[in-house]
């Protein structure tokens, strides 16, 4: 049987049958421990030793994912790491899954900073498809986003006229 403590620390392979193990006690008045027995060598495969470890990365996941957030919806990061463990039989613990969404919204939505560098675009066109629309973006010296601001000619028209 193994056991760690405060004094002392043991583990083993997870595959009961191979001979991996280390041992080591807390060296006497101080925080370090010794090792006093190490065999270094697996005498069981990789497969056995890692074939209860199916994991994926948040990007993996993310790409997997990504095709949920097209009709908008919300995909919340436990409904992740259910279907994950349901259709791939992946572990996926909660900062996991809320990396991963993170990063399927960005693939579909772009980041923030590409959103704001669209802004003129956006304002451009909205003058051009609705005359005597009012519209000012600012941004401060490094370039960053201040503010924007819009009206449409038909509120400034009822706004007048009232």
């Amino acid at each position: 049987m193994f056991k760690s403590d405060t004094t002392r620390y043991q583990v083993r392979c997870i595959v009961e049958d191979c001979n991996w193990r280390l041992r080591a006690a807390k060296v006497q008045n101080s925080d370090y421990f010794q090792i006093r027995k190490f065999d270094n060598q697996h005498t069981c495969s990789t497969e056995a030793r890692f074939s209860h470890q199916r994991k994926a990365s948040a990007q993996v996941i993310g790409e997997q994912i990504k095709e949920k957030f097209h009709d908008h919806r919300l995909y919340m990061p436990k409904e992740i790491i259910h279907d994950m463990q349901r259709e791939f039989g992946i572990s996926c613990n909660y900062h996991k899954g809320y990396r991963a969404r993170h990063i399927a919204l960005e693939e579909v939505q772009g980041t923030p900073v590409e959103s704001y560098s669209i802004f003129p675009s956006y304002l451009y066109m909205l003058e051009l498809t609705n005359p005597g629309t009012i519209t000012d973006f600012n941004t401060d010296s490094s370039n960053r986003f201040m503010y924007m601001f819009f009206c449409f000619k038909a509120c400034i028209d009822d706004f007048v006229f009232d």
